[in-house]
């Protein structure tokens, strides 16, 4: 049977219509019309990365136009059939009746693996071929079968798509496709790059679902671009680092904007204070000016930390461009509670909906969002790139391309986490990015790890203010450091409580509080932080709680306030009287605190470091009388006052053990704490600051005490472990849909669960009218746990309700493994707003 040109030219791609209110669906957009503005739609992109380079060819407009030509086949047709009006219907069965009933027991084919063997007929290169079968996010089968093959239609349907492809190449004035670099690892980076640049052309070509006129496709493909929010923005240039920042260039800022020579890794060490955030986007804005990217992603460790810098950035890009704020994108998994509108589509679709939407709601997906010219976010955002099997990390790997991308706060990962940011940093390495790593407390072994260096051709400066760089073009490292001024070196009185019980501490801490210090008590799993949150309101004493287990709404309120009481801002509040905080990890790293005195539990010595930095942190803080010095007490013993185990390094540590597990390095901090304290109590920082860690992490074959060996070998098997999962499997709560609200960059074992929690009925009944609203409102009433709880029941196994916001939540795929708690009505666990969610019956 030969197909008529005209009939292949109107085949269709798309249908119309069809949703909630907007009647059946129609025939759309042809598979001729889409594939044409596809292809232009990525010969616009183009320009948004620098234009076309040997890296980005125009050649990848064939590919674009060749993603949907599967489509053509009979099997497609039918599924259209089904799914139109009657009007539609009839068009279809005048033309085609004959051929669908041929077809009719022939079980359809995805059109992208049809697609990949119209190319592989076309003699393309199988790895090239291969991207256009993996545009709806999944990957390329091993083998297809040949284009011809009756399953795809037969030799008259190989020859329509043949020929339909030979008419649209005519069009756009292209007629080959992409060749393979030289270079096997390159090509592979590249290729995730192309993909993401045909997916993302795909999404917004499909905006236009009607057909339009013949020959405006052009045009069209700018608007549809524009729309989607890239647009050319224009640089401000000449700026001095005063004009952008609004103070003098300091010196460490002056030093790694002088290191500045084009694409490559550039780490900067520094304590806090040292301004490493604006040396960042100092050297950020140089990349810009000599046209060495296009944009800047900046990553931090948490969604507080990236929302809390947001501000800041805006104000930064909005001087140096004349981009507008909604193309400066804030990018997490919790973005959604800062920015209401298009949320309810995103949320009940499972933040995936539809591939696309016009206008600003285009970026409302992570993974989409990472594409605008400007974001601040988390880490987790760029290293979905490299996660095995997530879904579409083509586009993230695309929306790093020609970017500045800084990375903050990087120190202490898991070697899950390490191994993906390190094959990060080569990825972006090989496309000539521009990478920027700022760190307080990074140890030179993981510095060597991070710019993939030898130790036999690297020098190390042990420095705590170390500039380091490794150009893109060279294997050379050069690294140059500062000295610490004699005003910023300080001396921390530091006693490690080993034997004695933790009550010397508690009572020592109440001392200072009731004479008006700003006490910071920090332990190292939720528990013991809640039960010690207890004994100190038991004392009369006004003290804060700060977890992970709180509701995002009430955690929000608690973290506003003590940031406030122990900030810059608060002398007059801290007169007042003496407070205590007590919290977990949370507290290293989120929130800009300075606190008169520190007790905190063992944790591994960059932690420690991280902690004790909240001591005394801003000069000028007015202080009791009697708090001369800044001080701190590290607990070493278990929590338990009462336990009378072992004597056993397994039994001292107690939670800490578990939390930081195997407790090797919960070990070597002690002993280096030992070593060190035995020589005067006072630690000076930050000069001490590389001494301590590479004291603590240096590496040994061996240690004479059998228990601390058993520990040391389960360290290594646990790292070769998680390395290798890196290279291929998820972690437990690992998804392969990266769209969800937290996906999984760091190693979990053991199930986390999401808990809608309520504290009464009464509160359930004051939920926004609006979907949308309540959505949101059901989200930050959310709380994530690592333990199943015989009171929870899943929100979609909840029998209908009466409440509308419970049925909303049973509809809603996002909510699908949440579970729901009352927490008045719970026997094994409850729910406040100043304890956050506890277990019942656990005691200190």
């Amino acid at each position: 049977m030969t197909i008529a040109q005209e009939d292949v030219l109107n085949f269709p791609a798309k249908t119309i219509g069809g949703d909630a209110g907007q009647g059946e669906k129609k025939i759309g957009l042809s598979v001729y019309q889409h594939s044409l503005l596809t292809a232009r739609v990525l010969e616009v992109l183009l320009k948004s990365f620098n234009g076309p380079s040997e890296d980005l060819p125009l050649s990848l407009m064939c590919l674009a136009a060749a993603h949907d030509i599967g489509k053509v086949n009979p099997c497609f047709l039918r599924k259209i059939l089904d799914s139109v009006d009657e009007q539609s219907r009839a068009y279809i069965l005048e033309k085609w009746q004959k051929t669908l009933e041929d077809f009719q027991t022939i079980e359809e084919t995805p059109h992208p693996i049809i697609s990949y063997a119209t190319l592989k007929s076309l003699k393309v290169d199988r790895r090239i071929a291969a991207l256009v079968a993996m545009h709806h996010g999944y990957p390329a089968p091993n083998s297809v079968l040949s284009d011809s093959a009756w399953m795809y239609g037969g030799p008259d349907w190989s020859d329509a798509r043949v020929n339909l492809l030979e008419r649209i190449f005519n069009e756009i004035g292209r007629q080959e496709y992409p060749g393979k670099n030289p270079d096997r690892c390159k090509q592979k980076v590249l290729s995730d790059i192309w993909l993401g640049l045909i997916v993302v052309s795909d999404w917004i070509a499909s905006q236009r679902e009607d057909p339009y006129p013949q020959g405006t496709e052009k045009e069209l493909a700018e608007k549809l671009v524009q729309e989607a929010g890239f647009k050319n923005n224009k640089l401000n240039l000449g700026l001095t680092f005063k004009e952008i920042f609004g103070f003098d260039e300091r010196p460490a800022q002056k030093k790694l904007s002088e290191l500045y020579k084009g694409p490559g890794i550039y780490i900067f060490e520094a304590p806090t204070g040292y301004g490493k955030t604006e040396a960042a986007l100092s050297i950020a804005y140089r990349a810009l000016e000599q046209g060495d990217a296009k944009g800047i992603y900046f990553a931090l460790p948490t969604q507080l930390t990236s929302t809390r810098l947001y501000e800041r950035f805006v104000e930064y890009v909005n001087k140096i461009t004349n981009i507008q704020e909604d193309s400066i994108k804030l990018i997490h998994g919790g973005t959604h509670f800062n920015k209401k509108k298009n949320y309810e589509a995103a949320l009940l679709s499972g933040f995936l909906g539809k591939e696309g939407a016009p206008g600003e709601s285009w970026f409302s997906s992570n993974r989409r969002a990472i594409l605008a010219p400007f974001g601040v976010g988390t880490i987790d955002q760029a290293l979905l790139s490299e996660l095995p099997g997530i879904r579409f990390s083509c586009v993230r790997a695309a929306g790093l391309f020609g970017k500045v991308v800084i990375l903050d706060e990087v120190h202490s990962y898991d070697a899950y986490t390490s191994s993906l940011l390190r094959n990060l940093l080569s990825r972006l390495i090989k496309i000539g990015a521009v990478v920027v790593i700022l760190s307080a407390t990074l140890t030179n072994k993981t510095k060597r790890a991070l710019l993939n260096q030898k130790a036999d051709f690297m020098a190390i400066d042990d420095a705590p203010i170390c500039f380091t760089r490794k150009l893109a073009s060279s294997e050379e490292v050069i690294t140059e450091s500062l000295p610490v001024r004699q005003i910023e070196s300080r001396q921390v009185n530091v006693r490690l409580l080993e034997n004695e019980k933790a009550r010397e501490a508690f009572h020592e801490a109440i001392v200072r509080a009731r004479r008006g210090e700003q006490v910071l008590w920090i332990e190292n799993d939720v528990n013991s932080a809640q039960a010690y949150w207890e004994k100190f309101q038991a004392e009369g004493l006004e003290c804060g709680l700060i977890h992970s287990r709180f509701r995002p709404v009430d955690r929000e309120v608690l973290e506003n306030k003590w940031a406030f009481l122990f900030g810059k801002k608060a002398d007059k509040e801290r007169g007042e009287r003496g407070r205590v905080l007590i919290g977990t990890q949370i507290l290293e790293q989120s929130l800009d605190l300075d606190a008169d005195f520190l007790v905190t539990r063992l944790a591994p010595i960059d932690m420690l470091i991280q902690r004790i930095g909240r001591l005394w942190r801003h000069p000028g803080t007015k202080r009791p009388i009697e708090c001369d010095k800044p001080a701190a007490l590290i607990l070493a013993g278990s929590e338990l006052e009462e336990e009378k185990g072992e004597n056993t390094y397994k039994a001292q540590f107690g939670k800490s053990g578990y939390v930081y597990s195997p407790p090797y390095i919960l070990y070597r901090t002690l002993e280096t704490l030992r070593e060190r304290l035995q020589k005067g109590r006072s630690l000076i920082l930050p000069n001490e600051v590389k001494t301590l860690l590479e004291s603590t992490y240096a590496e040994r074959t061996s240690e004479i005490n059998p228990e601390i060996e058993e520990f040391r070998i389960q360290l290594n098997e646990r790292r070769k472990k998680l390395e290798d999962f890196s290279k291929g499997v998820l972690s437990y709560s690992g998804c392969d849909d990266d769209t969800a609200p937290d996906p999984s960059t760091r190693y979990i074992d053991r199930p986390i669960y999401e808990i809608f929690i309520i504290e009464s009925e009464e509160e359930l009944t004051k939920a926004p009218s609006e979907k949308r609203d309540a959505m949101i409102w059901a989200e930050r009433r959310l709380v994530k746990v690592s333990m199943n709880l015989s009171s929870l029941i899943r929100v979609h196994d909840m029998h209908k309700s009466s409440n509308q916001v419970i049925n909303w939540m049973r509809r809603a795929k996002r909510f699908k493994h949440v579970y729901f708690l009352n927490s008045l009505i719970s026997t094994d666990c409850g729910y406040s707003k100043e304890k956050g969610f506890y277990l019942k019956k656990i005691t200190i």
